[in-house]
């Protein structure tokens, strides 16, 4: 029920993965399986009725006590009885275990490249041009400013000795 927040059916997919039994379900207001309590303004549906958001990340806790990340995708639908919000929910509790473990290693290498006085740059073969980080302007002596910049330009600035294994290992570039 969108305006009261409590669950008025689940399918027998959603019982299995809470750990309820589907005739529990029913009746339970989502407040037991929503981590995220309702605010000053917003219905006890949550950010898919109060915000209008039909897709969402939340946290909800399962039968056993176990908190798992979801993506929430919901419609509401007017009923006989008023609005009801359908939603399908997908565990991404694996993804967002990933995204985090990508962020600190991502945190750890910009330190690691910070003390090492390490240029990056990245090389867009579809478009020509190479993405060159802080470090290598600050290495060529101009400000900490990441800029783009043709291949062709960026091997002007390769030492010449580098310029022709450059040329055959990354691009077919002429001069």
């Amino acid at each position: 029920d969108a305006r009261s927040g409590v669950i008025i059916d689940a399918n027998p997919a959603s019982a299995q993965y809470y750990g309820y039994r589907r005739e529990h379900l029913r009746g339970m207001h989502i407040s037991a399986i929503e981590q995220r309590p309702a605010g000053p303004g917003e219905s006890a549906s949550g950010p898919a009725v109060a915000q209008n958001r039909s897709r969402f990340d939340s946290r909800h806790r399962l039968a056993s006590g176990e908190w798992r990340w979801v993506e929430v995708i919901s419609s509401t639908i007017e009923s006989p009885d008023g609005p009801v919000l359908v939603s399908i929910i997908h565990d991404i509790t694996e993804r967002k275990f990933v995204e985090a473990q990508l962020v600190t290693a991502k945190e750890r290498l910009d330190i690691a490249l910070q003390h090492a006085r390490l240029a990056v740059w990245d090389s867009q073969v579809e478009t020509g041009t190479v993405f060159l980080d802080e470090q290598w302007s600050l290495m060529r002596g101009g400000p900490a400013v990441a800029t783009e910049v043709s291949i062709v330009e960026f091997i002007r600035c390769l030492h010449p000795d580098d310029r022709e294994r450059f040329r055959g290992k990354a691009f077919d570039v002429a001069n």
